[in-house]
């Protein structure tokens, strides 16, 4: 009897064994939505070439080697080619969802050295040029975004522009932009909601800059900074500096900033200079 039985456990152990291994491994379920699995740099990148998918990482993923000058990923020396940038650091939308799953993103560069042919005046820097979907879950970890070219910028490290719902997520890397209209240790210039996220690098612009957001037009909560903040407002009429949005017209709730925020080189029209601890410039306009 007891040989029986120990013969049809090995009988389910074995179909067991056999299942798992027939489980398709290119999509991964949650409810009823599918995510596509990213594991490697190369599927990182090509989630250009689908934006309205759902992604989700599956592992850490370290670009500090492949974006460094001459790496693998390194796009005109000028570092990570951001998703969405068509060559040409434009904002084609993401629209879909990216979950982190509490993965890191290591070492991310972007530091433009030069402008591509077709580029318009502003250059959109980030992991994505601009996301309208959903980002959660996600940690980038001692990235630099840099820019010394005279051209408007706008930054964070998850993307320059965002209309998307972002939450739990985080920027240890510094972004650092002479010619900045909004930058932010998440996103530059936001119409989307942002919540139980933090920021600890530094952040600088030349216009609007906050440690989760240069601007943000919708409800931000429950999130920290601990990065120095920094506008040199030598070419703003306006500049704005926020421990977590620069400039906000919705509300800012639960919030704090351990950071440093100034306001350096006003130039002399500059009358209007705006620095807080939680927000720069509290703005009723809601385009």
């Amino acid at each position: 009897m007891k040989k029986r039985i120990k013969k049809w456990l090995s009988v389910i152990v074995s179909v067991l064994m056999i299942c798992q291994l027939a489980t398709p491994l290119s999509i991964v379920a949650e409810g009823t939505e599918d995510f596509i699995p990213i594991r490697t740099i190369e599927e990182l990148y090509n989630i250009r070439n689908d934006m309205a998918k759902n992604y989700r990482l599956m592992n850490d993923i370290d670009l500090t080697k492949a974006t460094s000058k001459g790496g693998a990923w390194d796009f005109n020396g000028n570092g990570w080619n951001p998703i969405g940038s068509e060559d040409v650091y434009s904002a084609t939308p993401f629209t879909g969802k990216f979950d982190g799953a509490g993965h890191k993103i290591v070492g991310m560069r972007i530091d433009i050295q030069s402008i591509p042919s077709g580029a318009g005046t502003g250059l959109y820097l980030g992991l994505f040029s601009r996301v309208t979907g959903e980002i959660y879950n996600l940690q980038m970890i001692g990235g630099l975004i840099t820019c010394e070219k005279n051209i408007g910028v706008v930054a964070g490290s998850i993307a320059g522009s965002s209309d998307a719902i972002i939450r739990d997520c985080g920027n240890t890397g510094d972004i650092l932009i002479d010619s900045g209209i909004n930058v932010g240790g998440l996103v530059g210039f936001s119409k989307g909601t942002i919540s139980n996220s933090y920021n600890t690098g530094d952040i600088s612009s030349q216009e609007h800059a906050g440690g989760i957001a240069g601007t943000n037009y919708a409800a931000t909560d429950n999130c920290y900074n601990t990065g120095n903040i920094t506008v040199v407002g030598s070419s703003s009429d306006l500049p704005c500096a926020g421990g977590i949005i620069g400039t906000a017209t919705a509300g800012v709730t639960n919030c704090y900033n351990k950071g440093n925020v100034s306001i350096t080189n006003a130039n002399s029209y500059s009358a209007r200079a705006y620095a807080g601890g939680i927000v720069g410039y509290r703005n009723q306009y809601n385009p």
